[in-house]
């Protein structure tokens, strides 16, 4: 199982995180809650409003300058949009450490791409965590580019911990994997939200069926992950026979409701591939993973 590190833990150096927004704030959050010193952390923004911001919740440093966060930092994050990508990583690019290790949360780009803007020889870890980081419970996977050293992957680990759980994987894998945990959250809303509607529909009130539907998916996902049983196994315990739930069920098949999901899986994963510039290949490897 994935899980965090918290037996052994890296030394932490100074960290930069480029593009302060949801996920960079929340990530920059997360493993300051988890004692990372808050002097040794720079966020950067395009705003004053969001750098002022920036600085009163958290007590950190908060500068517009890209270059002079990365200077002195031995982590670099990089949470910028994929548009914005190129030239940010050219921007930083002279004036990185030669020991820095880059970090991109940046959908779709591999690596290999991420390290052609960058001196040669600099360590680039990918990383893909979810919204759940806003809360210390994301699904985080990562891969290491081939610059980087063990020690450099387990220092990044440390970070990413901070903010949930952790998978390593190659990164041959990586697109499947980021997949289910950075976009299957949209996917579980939308569901929470066709179930409220449905609730409410039978005359219940927003506020309740909202409760009920959480909490639901609360109690059935630890349900989950603590029992490790399969989840058809699960379903079928909560499906009797010529019951209310298994006719749920059958509707589900009558509306496709399970090729539907599986097909949104695989669009995000062709999307996510365009977005780095690479071919929507529908070929892949069966996953596997190394957990950390």
């Amino acid at each position: 199982m994935a899980q965090n590190r918290t037996d052994s833990i890296p030394q932490r150096g100074a960290l930069a995180v480029l593009g302060a927004g949801t996920m960079g704030e929340a990530i920059t959050s997360a493993t300051l809650a988890a004692g990372w010193p808050r002097g040794l952390v720079t966020v950067t923004a395009r705003t004053p409003e969001r750098l002022a911001g920036l600085a009163e919740r958290h007590g950190i440093r908060a500068i517009s300058s890209n270059p002079e966060a990365v200077r002195s930092a031995d982590l670099v994050l990089v949470a910028v949009k994929p548009a914005q990508y190129p030239a940010v990583l050219e921007e930083i690019a002279p004036h990185l450490r030669p020991d820095a290790v880059v970090v991109s949360v940046v959908v779709g780009w591999t690596t290999e791409a991420v390290a052609s803007h960058l001196p040669a020889g600099t360590a680039v870890v990918r990383v893909m965590p979810n919204i759940g980081a806003l809360v210390g419970a994301s699904m985080s996977v990562m891969s290491a580019g081939s610059a980087c050293s063990e020690e450099q992957l387990a220092r990044v680990q440390d970070l990413m911990a901070a903010a949930g759980e952790v998978l390593v994987c190659a990164e041959s894998l990586h697109d499947a994997a980021a997949i289910v945990c950075g976009g299957a959250p949209a996917l579980l809303f939308a569901f929470t939200d066709a179930m409220i509607e449905g609730a409410v529909s039978l005359g219940l009130s927003r506020a309740t069926a909202t409760h009920l539907a959480v909490q639901t998916f609360v109690g059935s996902s630890t349900l989950l992950a603590q029992t490790g049983e399969h989840p058809v196994v699960l379903r079928e315990r909560v499906s009797s026979p010529g019951g209310a739930a298994i006719a749920g069920l059958m509707e589900f098949d009558r509306h496709g409701v399970r090729p539907a999901v599986v097909a949104s899986v695989r669009t995000c994963f062709e999307r996510a591939r365009e977005l780095g510039g690479r071919p929507a290949d529908s070929g892949r490897e069966d996953v596997g993973s190394t957990h950390r």
